[in-house]
């Protein structure tokens, strides 16, 4: 009986051996004639090596599979035991690098069993427009013009524009295991009209109401729009998994608050019968 039973697996065993193995792991196995007991072995192979960008920034992700003796992943204890199989993990080394500079920012060695997925990139860090959503309400400036909206300009007069610039602005996203810590300062401004008339006028300040970015002297009376279009730029300091990744440019990137309506009445002189005019 006891022949029979260690006949039965040995031909189990056999067959065991000679099934196709997929593509993330090989068993073999192996009959103990002394106990009739059938003891399987299964290592997982390793997966492509592969580099991955970070979207917005010079970081590349790398992995690397760690080819090295089975007895040597056994004493980094990368296996495990489950029931009468030995399962031998494989190991990668996984990097963030600074493309630019070489350095190395983040290294860690991760153990993945067999049938499990090998490591992925990082997720995306935030992006230029989450940076803008979180800061939205101060780097939209609103523009600002003389005579007030309610009254409207007149046609040959000029109307002043400004804003009131709020110095660096600090922003920061924590998003996907990223930390993004930001500043920025206005570079660009250009206020612009729409409607009856349009015009473009470019500035490098705010200014004030008595000294004023920018003036437009409107020529064609009507319903007008007048919107302003901040130009920021600066750096953000990124972080991931707690681990700083460095400080990179940000920018430029531009935000246009709303359009504001602005009437323009038209200025008609009225010759008086003395000569002279209003």
């Amino acid at each position: 009986m006891i022949r029979r039973a260690a006949i039965v697996l040995s031909l189990l065993a056999a067959a065991l051996v000679g099934l196709p193995t997929s593509a993330s792991a090989a068993k073999t196995c192996r009959l103990d004639e002394a106990t009739g007991l059938l003891y399987c072995v299964l290592v997982a192979d390793p997966a492509a090596n592969k580099s991955v960008a970070v979207a917005g920034t010079p970081i590349v992700w790398r992995r690397l599979a760690w080819t090295v003796p089975d007895d040597i992943i056994r004493g980094l204890g990368c296996l495990r035991v489950v029931g009468n199989t030995t399962e031998i993990g494989q190991a990668y080394f996984v990097f963030l690098e600074n493309s630019l500079t070489g350095e190395r920012l983040l290294t860690k060695t991760v153990c993945v069993m067999p049938g499990d997925p090998p490591p992925q990139p990082p997720p995306p860090p935030p992006t230029i427009g989450e940076l803008v959503l979180a800061a939205d309400d101060v780097l939209t400036l609103r523009p600002s013009l003389n005579p007030a909206p309610e009254f409207g300009g007149i046609t040959g007069l000029d109307t002043w524009l400004w804003c009131t610039d709020p110095g660096t602005v600090e922003i920061a996203v924590n998003l996907r295991g990223w930390n993004a810590d930001a500043a920025v300062q206005t570079v660009d401004l250009d206020w612009t009209t729409a409607g009856a008339e349009q015009t473009d006028l470019a500035s490098r300040r705010c200014g004030s109401e008595s000294e004023p970015g920018g003036t437009w002297q409107p020529q064609t009376a009507g319903g007008h729009t007048v919107a302003l279009a901040a130009t920021w730029a600066g750096t953000w300091d990124l972080t991931y998994l707690g681990t700083p990744m460095g400080t990179f440019t940000l920018g430029p990137l531009t935000v246009t608050s709303p359009p504001v309506d602005y009437p323009v009445d038209e200025f008609v002189g009225v010759l008086l019968p003395n000569g002279s005019g209003t």
